[in-house]
């Protein structure tokens, strides 16, 4: 009896965190900013879950895994503090998915509901009552509950297509599009497991949830369903020269686009891929070790990052800013963690807008969506259920 009932403790216990951990993972605009650093509350309660570092302990990871990853870690933290905790908390993060999923208490589902509903409400009134529109906007959620320390949002509910996309809990507009489009790849690539049920009418919720954030990001999706359906042809070339062609390319193409980048409405073009045709203004020293601001590469492309932006953003900017040999220790790991060169361009991709480094929800469940389903290499063997 007395199992039993410590069985029934920890559930409770395990679904509690579960779901907390869920309603700060999808409402990232719920954690505080501290010194313009945000912190993530669902690191914290993923961290203080004493059966989530139980079970951490009780996964029998390869020693050669761990030590890549250690390895990776420390030469991080020499060189930049700031990035291995980025790190580290993407890497918790990502564990914790494996965990809920693997205990069957993956409770993301009603969270997203909340967040297209009110994504709907956001929609209907930018029509009828644009205040009120902007009341329960991301930046007015997080200023209530958090004032001087709420973390950075943007209410863009401005027109990128047809109608006014809305950002529901996340803390813009273009992050909720990245975090649907994520999400729903997930979907399709869990199908066969059928983890989470999906109903039609949930089916139905995520399409509206997709059209009405959507973005130039929502269009990413297509590429996803056909690079997924290419994965034999695509796995066929080697890791290396998949990123090599995939870079060089967009160097050349967006180099010889700098004219279309420099156009003043085209700065969201600008933000993702200027990067790509700055790796030419670089030196040596500046490749290898990376940049702190865009204002030290001499270009127009980088002056005018600098002023809207601050920092390049997707792969190139990771480059830039960090440098090749950090670049190459993560690389590295990704490659003897197994991930495909489809993987790996689904990451890229699933990551236009933001860097590789970046804690927010939807480059999380990247990096799970391509450790689950595009790696050749177990990390994790053993897996448990819990009662639901």
């Amino acid at each position: 009896m007395q199992i039993k009932r410590s069985n029934y403790i920890q559930i409770f216990i395990e679904k509690f965190y579960a779901h907390l951990f869920f309603v700060f993972f999808v409402a990232q605009i719920l954690s505080p900013s501290v010194g313009d650093r945000t912190i993530y509350l669902e690191i914290l309660v993923a961290l203080l879950n004493p059966f989530f570092i139980l079970w951490i302990k009780n996964q029998p990871i390869k020693k050669k895994y761990f030590f890549i990853y250690i390895v990776m870690l420390s030469i991080f933290m020499l060189g930049n503090f700031s990035l291995a905790i980025k790190f580290f908390s993407i890497s918790v993060g990502v564990l914790f998915l494996y965990y809920s999923y693997s205990r069957n208490i993956f409770y993301i589902k009603p969270y997203i509901i909340v967040s297209i509903s009110l994504a709907m409400f956001q929609l209907y009134f930018t029509f009828f009552n644009p205040e009120l529109a902007q009341m329960i906007g991301p930046t007015s959620i997080a200023q209530v509950i958090w004032g001087d320390y709420a973390t950075a949002t943007f209410t863009n509910f401005y027109t990128v297509f047809w109608f006014p996309r809305v950002s529901g809990l996340s803390r813009e507009a273009g992050f909720f599009a990245s975090f649907l489009v994520a999400y729903i790849l997930f979907l399709y690539l869990d199908n066969k497991n059928k983890h989470i049920s999906s109903s039609y009418l949930y089916k139905i919720l995520l399409v509206v949830g997709y059209v009405v954030s959507f973005s130039k990001m929502s269009l990413v999706l297509i590429a996803l369903f056909v690079l997924n359906q290419m994965k034999y042809l695509i796995d066929k070339i080697p890791f290396l020269i998949t990123l090599i062609v995939f870079v060089l390319c967009l160097m050349f193409f967006w180099d010889s686009q700098r004219n279309y980048l420099l156009e003043y409405e085209n700065i969201t073009f600008l933000h993702r891929f200027g990067g790509y045709a700055s790796l030419f203004d670089v030196d040596l020293l500046q490749l290898l070790f990376g940049i702190n601001s865009p204002s030290e590469i001499n270009t127009q492309l980088a002056y005018i990052v600098n002023e809207d932006l601050k920092n390049f953003a997707g792969f190139s900017g990771f480059i830039l800013h960090n440098g090749i040999l950090v670049v190459t220790i993560l690389l590295v790991a990704l490659y003897y963690m197994g991930i495909s060169s489809t993987g790996l361009i689904i990451l890229l991709l699933l990551t236009i807008n933001v860097q590789l480094d970046t804690n927010q929800n939807f480059v999380v469940l990247s990096y799970f969506i391509i450790l689950k389903f595009f790696s050749n290499r177990r990390i994790i063997f053993r897996s448990s259920n819990a009662n639901n």
